[in-house]
Formats: C-alpha cells, sequence, structure tokens
C-alpha cells in the first residue's frame, strides 16, 4: 500500500513538473538552455535549423540573434557555416531549411515564429534581431525583416533585391539598418542596385556594396565588415572600433607615401580608447560622420592612419601634430602639411568639406 500511494505521489510531482517547465519554457530560458551551445540541427516549428549558439550562456547574456536565409534549391547549413564563428562575439546564428526549393508565404510564416521560440529558450536580447538573405532568401526578406513581431535591427540583402511596392513600417524610419550587397558580376546586381533608393527615407540607413570580381556569391571579404556593421545598428560602440575605412597605415609611413606622390593626403583620426568611451562626439564621429556616404567616398581617396591617445602621442609630436583634444581628425595635403584640424562634435558637412577642399586642384579653387 504505501510502495502504491509513494509511486502515486511521485507520478503526480514528476507530471506537474513537466507541466511547469513546459509553461516556463514559453516565458522564460530554461536552465540549461534548451539548445546545446555550439553547432546543432533542431526540429523548430515545423522546419530543420541549422544553429551556432555561443558555448557560454548565462541568464543575462543577451545574445544577438542573426536569422538567415538560403537561396533558391541550396542549404541553410552551407550558408550558416559563413558565420560559424560570431557566437564568438555573442550571436546566436540561426539557418532555417525551407519546406521546398524556394521560400513560401508559410516558410516566412514559420521563420517569425522560431524568432520569438529562440527568443523564449534562449537567453537573447530582443531588441537584437537581424536577418540576412541570399538570393531567393533575399528577395522574401522583407517578409521577416519589416515584420512587427520581430521588428529587426537590421537586414541584408546578397544577390537579391527588395521588391518594389513592398511595406515598410513606420518604426523602421528610427531603429533599421538596410545593407545591399552583390558581386560585379553577379547576374542579379542590377535588382540590388535598384534597391536602396526604394527604402532611402524609410529605414535610419541604407548602403550598397559592390564587391569586385565575383559574381553570384556570398562577398567572402566582407564578413568583418557585416559583423561590425551589424553591431553598429544595434549601439554597439568603442572608440577607435571603426572599419568606414581601412587604417592600414602608420602616420610616418604615410607621410613618405604622399611625399612620393602614392597619395593626394592622408586623413589622421585620433580618439582616446578610455577617455571617448562615453563621449558623443565619438560616437557621432564614428557612427554618423564617417558612415556618410559621400565622406567615405572622398576619404577613401586618402591614406587613412588612426591613433590611441592612450598609446602615447611623443611619435606624433616629432612629426608635427600639435596636442589635441580628442575626437579630432586631422587633414594631410599631397606634400604632407596640415590642412585642416578638427576636434570635438565633429559633422557631416564640416569634415565633408573639408575632404572635398583639400582634394579639389588649386586651380580649380
Amino acid at each position: 500500500m504505501r510502495r502504491t500511494l509513494a509511486a502515486f505521489l511521485l507520478a503526480s510531482l514528476v507530471f506537474a513538473g513537466g507541466a511547469s517547465r513546459s509553461f516556463a519554457d514559453e516565458k522564460r530560458p530554461a536552465w540549461p538552455w534548451v539548445y546545446p551551445g555550439g553547432e546543432s540541427t533542431q526540429q523548430i516549428d515545423g522546419l530543420s535549423c541549422t544553429l551556432y549558439v555561443p558555448r557560454r550562456l548565462t541568464p543575462k547574456s543577451g545574445s544577438s540573434l542573426l536569422v538567415l536565409l538560403h537561396g533558391a534549391r541550396a542549404r541553410g547549413s552551407r550558408l550558416a557555416t559563413i558565420f560559424r564563428f560570431w557566437p564568438r562575439k555573442n550571436y546566436v546564428v540561426c539557418a532555417p531549411q525551407a519546406s521546398g526549393p524556394v521560400w513560401t508565404p508559410k516558410d516566412l510564416a514559420r521563420v517569425r515564429r522560431i524568432v520569438k521560440t529562440l527568443q523564449a529558450r534562449l537567453p537573447l536580447d530582443p531588441d537584437r534581431v537581424h536577418v540576412a538573405g541570399f538570393s531567393n532568401g533575399a528577395s522574401n526578406l522583407h517578409a521577416v525583416a519589416f515584420a512587427d513581431d520581430v521588428k529587426a535591427r537590421s537586414g541584408t540583402w546578397v544577390g537579391g533585391g527588395f521588391p518594389p511596392g513592398a511595406a515598410v513600417p513606420a518604426w523602421a524610419r528610427e531603429r533599421f539598418g538596410a545593407l545591399f550587397m552583390a558581386g560585379e558580376n553577379d547576374f542579379a546586381k542590377r535588382r540590388v542596385v535598384a534597391s536602396p533608393p526604394l527604402l532611402q527615407g524609410k529605414v535610419r540607413s541604407v548602403e550598397l556594396l559592390i564587391e569586385p570580381v565575383i559574381g553570384h556569391t556570398w562577398p567572402m571579404s566582407q564578413i568583418e565588415y557585416h559583423l561590425w556593421w551589424m553591431g553598429v545598428q544595434e549601439g554597439r560602440f568603442a572608440p577607435g572600433d571603426d572599419l568606414n575605412f581601412d587604417w592600414d597605415f602608420e602616420l610616418a609611413d604615410a607621410l613618405d607615401e604622399v611625399r612620393e606622390g602614392e597619395a593626394p593626403g592622408i586623413l589622421f583620426y585620433l580618439y582616446d580608447s578610455k577617455a571617448d568611451r562615453d563621449s558623443a562626439s565619438t560616437r557621432m564621429l564614428q557612427h554618423g560622420t564617417f558612415m556618410d556616404p559621400q565622406v567615405r567616398r572622398l576619404g577613401r581617396r586618402l591614406l587613412t592612419v588612426k591613433v590611441d591617445k592612450q598609446e602615447g602621442t611623443a611619435a606624433l609630436a616629432k612629426l608635427g601634430v600639435p596636442a589635441l583634444a580628442t575626437p579630432a581628425v586631422v587633414l594631410f595635403d599631397a606634400q604632407g602639411r596640415q590642412q585642416r584640424v578638427l576636434s570635438g562634435a565633429i559633422d557631416v558637412p564640416t569634415l565633408r568639406g573639408a575632404l572635398e577642399h583639400l582634394l579639389t586642384p588649386a586651380r580649380k579653387r
């Protein structure tokens, strides 16, 4: 009798505990997490999904989520491998597999539900959702990117465009970044190039990158930039962490190069990795002024140098760079002479005008 009663009580507790855990899964992440760290394949909301999850998660991880839509007759698992190292940067990567050769409205609805399921079962920040698509996945990306129940921070279209006439919600103007990429020889390049004007003024920022030489494929050389760009969209910021320019010269070497006629001048950026952490001026310069398309176009004609003030400025003083408050931008002309010094809150018109003046031949001024 006692054994029977004990078995009944134990069964009741197990049943009650199981029901409680099932309810909790929908409300908050379980511990340990439902999906394991590392690479795995999971059935989620009716679709097979390749997942890459950071191996060390805590209830306060607040990881970002990147959802990938593959191309026609392709495998999501292959697209996901491009981003297999992103969990080290606190990203969860999810690549669902369409139920057929192309994405259907039914599958896209499932993808939207997958986002909510992952948010319920992993410690994800709901304000850090990003989506990206290739080819057919890019052509259907808007159905996920602009869904009110996803509210993505960014969308990346590769080898496919935004369809004319597709709806863009009002919230996108304040929070959504759009990036379009295509190969120089991509048969879909025309559709990609035609897309940014369709979103201009409807999203917070829109950018187009055409990768030389390649065709209809993912531009692998842009992976580092893509990771940085997505971080910018969600507000990740560190002084000096900037990929708007190459920043691949030391100042002394850059001065030698311009004096030998190898470039029309130098764009020099001075920042302070400690003092500028909460600097609104530094954030504005890196995430606003430097990202302006015209500033980028002009600045990339120059040699670019950046220096952390924490590393010392004695060497700069020997090269004639004065003591400056950060952030600061110094423009050098083709003879290596300082032409313009800017510091503090440097806005787009000011820097753009200074670059145009530097790059305009004297006889045309």
